[in-house]
């Protein structure tokens, strides 16, 4: 029986990073999304597989974290990712991202999908969606992950952003990564600062043309905390340590 995980080596474009050359946390959020549906297509589960059984994939929930550094342009990364046992509803997948000239592991991460009904957009239990072959029994995150962070929601709104034929996926909807991308032009050049540690939670789905607006503050363990609204219903959440 096959061993459910998956491996890869990439190699980091310019694209990929921010003015420091430093890899940008939404392109994380992309190193993970690529893998992932990468793997579930090599499980007979990926995006055309579940869509002629009446369904897709969304991620409710991500986190991620620096071990021991960022990666930079041009740095040769080796990517590993593996399912969980599924629960419920939920179906969790972890992340390793390596050094693959030092085998240094730089960043760890885990991600909580779900299966919508195409039909009414609401999550399935779909039962007939199961991975088929020996599960990995290592894991960097024992406890099941949240859908939520409930962050504050009485801050005035700070930014706003419009949702653009470039933010949507083949759901039709914003793609994951493009939330931290929103983030992160919230920033200056001055006010930047590099990132250690991103859980970001996906509570209702924005689509073209909606209006996002997010507020920001700081907590008082000095966590940046941000969330976004369109027409005053939460959309998303995002906390993020800075160096």
């Amino acid at each position: 029986m096959a061993i459910l995980k998956k491996e890869m080596n990439v190699n980091i474009q310019s694209n990929q990073c921010d003015f420091k050359d430093y890899l940008k946390p939404s392109s994380v959020l992309g190193l993970f999304q690529d893998i992932a549906g990468i793997h579930a297509s090599e499980l007979n589960y990926g995006f055309d597989d579940l869509y002629n059984l009446g369904y897709y994939w969304v991620v409710m929930y991500i986190q991620f974290e620096v071990v021991s550094r960022i990666p930079k342009f041009n740095d040769t990364l080796h990517i590993e990712t593996w399912p969980k046992r599924r629960g419920r509803l939920e179906f969790e997948r972890e992340y390793e991202i390596y050094d693959a000239n030092t085998n240094d592991l730089l960043i760890k991460g885990i991600s909580n999908w779900v299966v919508i009904d195409t039909k009414n957009r609401l999550i399935s239990k779909a039962q007939e969606v199961n991975f088929s072959g020996e599960y990995v029994e290592k894991t960097n995150y024992p406890l099941k992950q949240k859908r939520k962070l409930n962050l504050e929601d009485n801050h005035e709104k700070s930014y706003s952003h419009t949702v653009c034929l470039n933010d949507i996926d083949h759901n039709m909807h914003m793609n994951n990564s493009k939330y931290l991308d929103i983030i992160y032009n919230m920033d200056t050049v001055d006010s930047y600062k590099l990132w250690k540690k991103i859980e970001i939670a996906f509570l209702h789905e924005a689509r073209i043309d909606d209006m996002i607006d997010i507020s920001h503050y700081i907590d008082i363990d000095n966590v940046h905390c941000y969330k976004g609204f369109i027409n005053d219903i939460a959309c998303f959440e995002v906390k993020i340590t800075k160096e």
